[in-house]
Order: C-alpha cells, then sequence, then structure tokens
C-alpha cells in the first residue's frame, strides 16, 4: 500500500497497521461469528446504528449438513 493512500496508521512501528477511510454505505452488512458473547453483539449493533444505519446485522450459524454457514438474524 502506498503512503498517501493510508489515511492512519496505528501499532506498532515494525509491525504498522494502515487504515483507510471510507463511506458508511459502504457496509452492508456485519456477520457475527457463531460464538460472539451477547454483550460484544450489543455493542456492534450499537456501532451500526450510529455508524452504519443501512447494514444488517447477522450470525453465522453452521451448517453441518452442507459444511457451510448459514447467515440468520442474531
Amino acid at each position: 500500500m502506498k503512503e498517501d493512500q493510508v489515511d492512519r496508521t496505528v501499532g506498532d512501528p515494525a509491525d504498522p497497521i494502515h487504515l483507510l477511510d471510507f463511506p458508511p454505505d459502504a457496509v452492508d452488512r456485519v456477520i457475527l461469528g457463531p460464538k460472539t458473547r451477547e454483550e460484544t453483539a450489543e455493542r456492534i449493533r450499537d456501532a451500526l446504528a450510529a455508524r452504519y444505519p443501512n447494514a444488517r446485522l447477522v450470525r453465522a450459524v453452521p451448517n453441518r449438513a452442507n459444511h457451510t454457514y448459514d447467515e440468520v438474524d442474531p
């Protein structure tokens, strides 16, 4: 990634993490893992309502019949 494309850099200078700004409408959904704790899900739900009002929150649930995950409403 080129330096002029980075909006912010965090973390250890030896192993930096480059962050990019993006428009809120770029997020259409957030997928919670099957083991996500309820308090974590609630914090994410609050963040979505405040910053990404058009994004859906779904939970990935293992589908053992076909070895995939189904997305369901939490």
